[in-house]
């Protein structure tokens, strides 16, 4: 009698391997998942730096007489309950900075609102006192991700040019999570 000689898979060895593979296939799909998510989060930051860096250009091209904001929103975060102060603990700078408010001549609204790949971006603007002669400008750039409440927050230093004509360049220390500048500033 000859002995039987088995060829294929066993049924056992079957729900084996289709086991294997539902697994590894569940086990890519939460991989691309995960990283499909991961790149619209970075997309939405990267919409937020583009907003805010934006924004800050905007304002440093501002004439000095209209680099002001032109009113308070009291619902602004970062003012101190006065709010007529940028809180520097807040804020990251490490100090206070009074507010630079003239409502006859500021050119520079509390806020801005902006829908952009399908989310909405506030912009909070301020403008401080550094010295007499120099003036901080702040953006503050807040929106609802995937992830939840995000923010971002850059700002530059602008100072008045003197009768000479020339800018000055400040190099702006970094805080928590914005981006370090450099800013040169230029009377149009």
């Amino acid at each position: 009698m000859r002995g039987r000689t088995d060829s294929g898979f066993s049924v056992i060895e079957v729900v084996v391997a289709s086991g294997l593979s539902v697994i590894l296939v569940a086990l890519l799909g939460s991989v691309l998942a995960a990283a499909l998510r991961g790149a619209q989060i970075s997309r939405d930051y990267q919409v937020a730096v583009g907003l805010g860096s934006e924004q800050v250009e905007q304002l440093r091209s501002l004439s000095w007489a209209e680099l002001a904001m032109s009113s308070v929103d009291e619902a602004a975060p970062w003012l101190t309950p006065d709010h007529t102060t940028l809180s520097g603990a807040a804020s990251g700078l490490g100090h206070d900075e009074v507010l630079v408010v003239m409502p006859a001549g500021g050119a520079v609204a509390p806020s801005a609102v902006r829908t952009m790949s399908g989310l909405q971006y506030t912009a909070w603007r301020y403008v401080s006192r550094v010295s007499a002669d120099v003036r901080r400008v702040t953006v503050l750039v807040e929106w609802q991700g995937q992830s939840g409440a995000r923010s971002y927050h850059t700002s530059a230093v602008v100072s008045e040019l003197s009768s000479g004509g020339f800018g000055t360049t400040t190099t702006i220390p970094p805080a928590t999570s914005t981006t370090t500048e450099a800013a040169t500033t230029s009377q149009p």
